[in-house]
């Protein structure tokens, strides 16, 4: 069976999400046992919780498996994908391992290359609408 090259990246994310969710039960054992209301639940949580754990980048998900369905998955669209793993795994760094100017550059690297890839699959999409029904 063939898979599009696009699909690592998006497999990559979601095993970094995965990882920084495992880092993180000692973090919600210690909230949801030392603490004994929900408020001081919650405060324990946002300062001890790793790497972005509550957040996972859908649009960047749905850019790619749009690119994968119309096998378009390779090349140009792969490489963006990993630019954007690599920066959004880089900027969810926590503090002790990375600066300002690292997480700077990280959400610079993020913000260009979700922006390619999404115009990357509009073009790639009018291209294709183009030549169906053009």
């Amino acid at each position: 069976m063939h898979y599009s090259p696009i699909i690592a990246p998006v497999l990559a994310s979601v095993i970094w999400l995965l990882f920084a969710s495992l880092v993180a039960i000692p973090t919600f054992l210690r909230a949801y046992l030392a603490a004994p209301t929900p408020e001081e639940q919650q405060v324990i949580l946002a300062r001890g919780l790793p790497w972005g754990v509550r957040e996972y980048p859908a649009p960047f998900s749905i850019v790619c498996l749009s690119l994968a369905y119309m096998e378009a998955g390779g090349g140009l669209a792969c490489w963006l994908a990993w630019a954007f793993v690599m920066s959004w795994a880089t900027f969810k760094l926590p503090a002790p391992y990375s600066n300002e100017h690292l997480r700077c550059g990280a959400s610079l690297g993020v913000n260009i290359s979700m922006s390619a890839l999404a115009i990357y699959a509009g073009i790639r999409i009018i291209r294709d609408l183009l030549a169906a029904y053009g």
